[in-house]
């Protein structure tokens, strides 16, 4: 995981955000809402994921190479904890409804 960004960079994406949906909506003046709301969603997302690795990694449960032995708890679904060749494979797989690159 990468460090958390500072505060100015998270303002900098978001004013990346709204002049690029002005920019997009000049160039593409009859677009149908549909067509705006995945415009929207696909700049938000990539903040909301760069959030999101921020919070994991601010998190005290972000270095688990010195967590004590048995204080990881397992997935809910599972019967123990992940390891970390399971963790990677399932990193790698595309999600439900995703396309793999």
């Amino acid at each position: 995981m990468s460090s958390p960004l500072p505060e100015q960079t998270w303002c900098h994406m978001t004013e990346e955000i709204m002049s690029g949906r002005r920019t997009w909506r000049a160039q593409h003046p009859i677009a149908t809402l549909r067509e705006m709301e995945d415009e929207l969603d696909a700049r938000w997302t990539r903040v909301r994921a760069r959030m999101l690795e921020d919070m994991a990694a601010a998190s005290t449960a972000a270095d688990w190479a010195d967590a004590p032995a048995g204080s990881i708890r397992p997935v809910p679904t599972a019967a123990r904890p992940y390891s970390c060749a399971e963790r990677s494979r399932a990193r790698s797989r595309p999600t439900a409804g995703s396309s793999s690159p």
